[in-house]
């Protein structure tokens, strides 16, 4: 396993994360909003939108989460069908509750003042997110 021939591994690759939702931190805060004042294509089609989840790293890192957290070895080919499954009937709520919630937030983030105060509120509470997970790495490691 990579944590024991490589003990600081898991410190490194701590720390770049955290640098790296920082850094995301930094750009919500000073996003300007959709598309940015540049033309945009065509929205993504059904088909697009579900090719594009076997791309979605966000998507992968849930399944692989949920794959190593909850399959057993021995029960491998039941587990990940099932695991698959709840992914999917726990995943379409949340997936219609977002995309409703995110059409009637746009409305109000048509006000530029709105639409930053939201992303200055949404930044901060990335890099709240961030600190409870480095203080750890700081105690750890004293």
């Amino acid at each position: 396993m990579v944590a024991h021939r490589l003990p600081g591994f898991f410190t490194v690759l701590h720390f770049a994360s955290a640098a790296y939702l920082l850094w995301l931190a930094w750009r919500i805060a000073n996003s300007t909003g959709p598309g940015g004042g540049k033309v945009r294509g065509r929205p993504l089609s059904l088909f697009d939108a579900a090719a594009f989840q076997w791309v979605n790293p966000k998507a992968w890192a849930m399944v692989l989460g949920a794959v190593a957290s909850f399959a057993r070895p021995d029960h491998i080919a039941l587990d990940v069908p099932l695991i698959a499954l709840v992914l999917v009937v726990a995943g379409m709520p949340c997936i219609a509750l977002r995309a409703g919630s995110g059409s009637a937030l746009r409305r109000f983030l048509e006000d530029p003042r709105a639409l930053k105060a939201f992303n200055l509120t949404m930044a901060a509470l990335l890099v709240l997110s961030i600190a409870p997970g480095l203080w750890e790495e700081f105690v750890r490691l004293r």
